[in-house]
């Protein structure tokens, strides 16, 4: 009997531990909201601190929800230099931020494309382009971000306006940014990303031979006609 379950429980015991690794978008946005209620129970108010405070405080709660995710690549830190134009920014009128996309989280279809062409059109394809969320790594940069804009909008009081394509990668952000800062994003249609055409209609093979590297060129004289 013993042997029987030996294997058993040791083959359970490694599919409760992966499980534990794996992040879906629930449990990565389920990690950052606790972590936004922490941080607003711990720090009801920044306007009073100095910004250097606040950007130390901004990377402490980055790591926190970091850790949660078990983030194991650097991400992007807060730059003083760059908050403090932003400040400036703060002080001359309202704010209005455009959300437009942002890091795409691959699906397990895209993941299992060989091809690294094929994977970048299909990214930008329906459903793919419009439902996939961000990467865990755009949610711990959020979290910083969302922190900063907190005190800059406290201590400035100015009006805030956060405006958001129909992309899923840009709606989170949006709404997270909008529980930072006590602000109901809008829909703003124009702002959503173009998709490509369907296998369907536009076959693949047709989009690669048009598309060097699967994706539309950014030069403006390739993209503006």
């Amino acid at each position: 009997m013993r042997n029987i379950l030996f294997p058993f429980l040791v083959t359970m015991a490694f599919f409760c531990l992966l499980f534990k690794f794996i992040h879906t978008p629930s449990r990565s946005s389920a990690s950052f909201n606790k972590t936004l209620e922490s941080f607003h129970k711990e720090h009801p108010s920044l306007k009073h601190l100095p910004l250097e405070d606040v950007v130390l405080l901004a990377g402490k709660w980055q790591d926190k929800l970091a850790a949660k995710l078990f983030l194991n690549k650097p991400f992007r830190r807060i730059d003083i230099e760059k908050v403090r134009l932003l400040e400036s920014a703060f002080e001359k009128g309202g704010v209005q931020i455009f959300m437009r996309h942002g890091e795409q989280k691959l699906s397990a279809r895209l993941l299992s494309l060989e091809s690294e062409k094929l994977r970048n059109i299909e990214m930008m394809r329906n459903p793919e382009n419009i439902k996939n969320p961000i990467t865990d790594i755009s949610l711990a940069e959020v979290m910083a971000v969302g922190i900063i804009f907190s005190y800059l909008k406290e201590k400035s009081e100015k009006d805030f306006s956060i405006f958001t394509s129909a992309n899923k990668r840009a709606s989170q952000v949006a709404k997270y940014l909008g529980k930072f800062t006590q602000v109901n994003p809008d829909f703003l249609p124009k702002l959503t990303c173009i998709n490509y055409p369907a296998d369907e209609n536009f076959p693949s093979h047709y989009l690669q031979r048009e598309l060097s590297s699967g994706v539309l060129p950014w030069e403006k004289e390739s993209i503006d006609y």
